[in-house]
């Protein structure tokens, strides 16, 4: 009976060291460039195939992370998905992802269902709602893990996300500056504290500036364009809105707008919005959306090599990590682009 070919075959069509051959399958940057090719020429060459399920009986580690978001509902979470990916991969890890759809059961679920894999670690973005004791469930199964945008009601130290405070400030700071006289913060789930932060950064500006905090034109909704246009629509019916609207996020904005356009209500001139994300759409709407932009990359960087530090043993005394975002000037809050 013909025999499998092996590791140790591959290495020696290479000429190099079955240790250099393990290494370049299992994605170590140790290995120079030019060896590598060496040995994927080689395994190409006489049809071998890596055994990761093998390998994995003979280390501790999978290279596999875990990626938790609410899904694709909101656009703001497939780029960033997207991003963390690409550093997972610049790591040599495989990310298996799971998409709560807001619901803290199936996150849980989900949560076990990593550690059935085997998973090295994991970056979460908690579903909306989810309780303190989410925490102590990840800690109690010893799983290295970062929480992503959303912070916990407990808190912690493995957190990397956006400076949602500063975000709110920089959105109100603009309005005002348009002079609007009265603003109100659109949209979003109450249960998060990504609505807490921004909305409260904005209205600290807004106190400072003496203009109006609308209230009324305040209510909350699921991060998606139809459920802007929803409440938008509903709004609409009881009071005229205010002239600047700061929105949860580029998807309720785009749902907003689209409610006004209907209404006959000038997005620019009558009302003036922000949004928040800078999904890559929000250039091409019309009017083009001025919005809070959120530095995915940067974030994805940073919550990659965090978890790699838990992952290693170095992460402790590790601190939260904010990354500033930036406003970005479009159309809808009256301004002219070239």
């Amino acid at each position: 009976m013909r025999r499998g070919v092996t590791l140790a075959d591959v290495a020696a069509e290479a000429g190099l060291s079955r240790s250099t051959a393990s290494l370049v399958f299992r994605n170590d940057p140790v290995v120079s460039a030019k060896a590598r090719r060496r040995v994927l020429n080689a395994a190409e060459a006489l049809g071998y195939v890596y055994n990761r399920n093998a390998a994995r009986l003979r280390t501790s580690a999978t290279k596999t992370i875990g990626i938790l978001t609410p899904g694709p509902t909101n656009p703001f979470f497939g780029g960033f998905v997207g991003a963390l990916e690409h550093s997972l991969d610049g790591a040599g890890y495989t990310a298996l992802l799971g998409n709560t759809s807001d619901s803290t059961a199936r996150e849980t679920e989900l949560v076990r269902t990593f550690m059935e894999y085997r998973v090295d670690g994991a970056l979460i973005v908690p579903a909306a709602g989810s309780p303190a004791e989410f925490g102590e469930v990840l800690s109690k199964l010893e799983i290295p893990h970062v929480i992503l945008t959303r912070r916990l009601a407990a808190g912690s130290d493995y957190y990397v996300g956006s400076d949602d405070i500063l975000g709110g400030r920089l959105a109100a700071a603009h309005l005002v500056d348009h002079g609007c006289r009265a603003v109100a913060y659109l949209g979003g789930p109450l249960e998060v504290f990504t609505h807490v932060d921004r909305s409260s950064g904005a209205r600290r500006r807004l106190e400072e500036s003496g203009t109006e905090f609308d209230s009324a034109w305040s209510g909350y909704c699921e991060t998606s364009s139809a459920a802007g246009f929803d409440l938008a629509r509903r709004l609409l019916r009881e009071s005229p809105p205010p002239d600047g609207i700061i929105c949860h996020s580029d998807a309720i904005a785009l749902g907003v707008m689209r409610a006004f356009q209907d209404a006959g209500i000038a997005v620019g001139s009558d009302v003036r919005v922000v949004g928040f994300d800078d999904v890559p759409d929000a250039r091409y709407w019309w009017s083009s959306l001025t919005t809070v932009r959120v530095e995915v990359d940067a974030i994805a960087r940073a919550a990659v090599d965090m978890l790699l530090s838990l992952i290693s043993g170095e992460g402790t005394g590790t601190q939260p990590v904010l990354v500033e975002p930036e406003l970005i000037v479009r159309e809808s809050c009256g301004c002219s682009i070239a």
